[in-house]
């Protein structure tokens, strides 16, 4: 396989800061850019449109993601414009910002695995990491030991006790939300081999392959025609 362009006029010259594919339908796509806003595609990248709907006056958009288990509800995070939610698929937006810093620079925005509908992530690339529990109407800060409050990207694991942020400058953070390391994955169970079976061992001095009762019988005919012979 290879790759093959997905742009068109409007594309082409796009820059591309985050993705957001359709959990139900693999044709729509979001594209975040910071040179033609929130841009949406139906038909798999052949063509492309600005989306308005509440986005209209803004520039660059640093990230977007879809509800995992609801396509209707997306999240797009914006340059100095905190985040915006649409309960539509993208077609109208509202902010959906309460607790953040009005010029808040959206850089990351994550849903919980366990709780996507629920608890959310996002990342601001001056003030830290937040966290709402309310599908996003509101956000409280979870800062507590993040040296580096510049983030740039999050991820978690499967079973959202960890979460991950990646920052300008001084690596990687980790925040153990169950307040434990996280253990390495169990081994799968392995599956017995079977023990080849050794043949007999043959007695020292015996000749392999020739049973000891084989070699016995001649003799005792030998003995028993020298006899006769000598009758």
């Amino acid at each position: 396989p290879s790759w093959s362009s997905a742009n068109d006029a409007l594309t082409q010259d796009a820059n591309v800061a985050c993705l957001a594919v359709d959990p139900a339908n693999p044709q729509v796509v979001f594209a975040a850019t910071t040179n033609h806003a929130l841009l949406k595609t139906t038909d798999g990248g052949q063509s492309w449109a600005q989306v308005g709907g509440g986005l209209s006056g803004s520039k660059a958009i640093l990230s977007v993601a879809f509800q995992p288990t609801d396509p209707r509800i997306l999240f797009a995070g914006l340059e100095r414009g905190a985040i915006f939610k649409s309960t539509d698929g993208g077609q109208t937006f509202s902010r959906s910002a309460s607790g953040l810093n009005a010029e808040a620079s959206v850089t990351s925005i994550l849903f919980d695995p366990t709780d996507p509908g629920n608890i959310l992530y996002l990342a601001d690339q001056s003030s830290g990491v937040y966290r709402s529990e309310d599908g996003g109407q509101t956000w409280m800060a979870i800062n507590n030991g993040l040296n580096m409050r510049a983030i740039n990207a999050l991820s978690i694991s499967d079973d959202g006790q960890h979460l991950y942020a990646a920052s300008e400058g001084m690596g990687v953070f980790r925040l153990d939300l169950n307040g434990q390391l996280p253990q390495p994955a169990s081994s799968p169970p392995s599956i017995p081999t079977a023990v080849p079976t050794s043949p007999p061992t043959a007695a020292p001095g015996a000749k392999t392959g020739i049973c000891g009762s084989a070699m016995i019988l001649p003799l005792v005919i030998i003995a028993m025609a020298w006899t006769s012979r000598r009758k």
